[in-house]
């Protein structure tokens, strides 16, 4: 008998589920990492333009590197993780954005749907965020996706294994342009770093989390 496969929402992480698109012990530690990976001399890579919107941290990382004429070698996953371990707090409950954890616990009561991060965090950052905000027991770590490369489209391909309907919560116009190369439905939250107007491809747009409720809550009943 074929498994009927359930229902899947894909959250994005900073910026969705947390308040902050860059979180600052996080930026410390990729920066820190890229240093030390590529023999860079400290601060050097402070005045490098990036935007960071809607790019994995392998994406980001990489482009720090290439801009100092370097490459990341192949311990700098390891060095990242690390740097990022020993920087971040034990507790990041008050970096969850308002109104995520009774829309995450409201989720889970009303069962039915997966929930699974679609991040472009490297995974063992995107889980010490997850366990120390006290997020982790609503989402499916195991089965989440990570940034694994610079395409932020590979997250989401990762999270898609054993799925049924999936829809995307995220947060910026690159999050919703990689859902639809991948024919994901997008939920875009408006935030302080990108506004309707530039959200305005996603199929769904909520200016707030409750809104976002109400969106998943339609969503569910199709």
């Amino acid at each position: 008998m074929t498994k009927l496969k359930r229902k899947t929402i894909l959250l994005d992480f900073d910026g969705t589920l947390l308040r902050q698109v860059t979180y600052p012990p996080q930026t410390e530690a990729l920066w820190g990492s890229v240093e030390i990976s590529c023999k860079i001399p400290h601060g050097a890579l402070a005045a490098v333009p990036i935007d960071r919107l809607g790019k994995t941290d392998y994406g980001v990382a990489s482009e720090l590197a290439a801009s100092q004429g370097s490459w990341l070698d192949a311990g700098w996953w390891d060095l990242y993780a690390v740097l990022f371990e020993n920087q971040c707090p034990l507790n990041l409950v008050e970096e969850v954005r308002p109104g995520v954890v009774p829309l995450l616990a409201w989720l889970s009561i009303t069962g039915g749907v997966d929930l699974r991060l679609a991040t472009g965090n490297h995974q063992p950052v995107a889980e010490l965020k997850a366990h120390r905000s006290g997020l982790s027991p609503w989402l499916d770590l195991q089965h989440s996706g990570y940034g694994a490369t610079d395409d932020r489209r590979d997250a989401l391909r990762m999270a898609l294994e054993d799925t049924g309907d999936v829809i995307y919560v995220c947060d910026t116009a690159r999050d919703v342009a990689a859902a639809h190369v991948l024919g994901i439905e997008a939920l875009a939250l408006v935030t302080e770093e990108q506004t309707a107007e530039q959200l305005a491809e996603a199929d769904h747009v909520a200016a707030n989390v409750q809104g976002l409720r109400g969106v998943l809550a339609a969503w569910m009943e199709k």
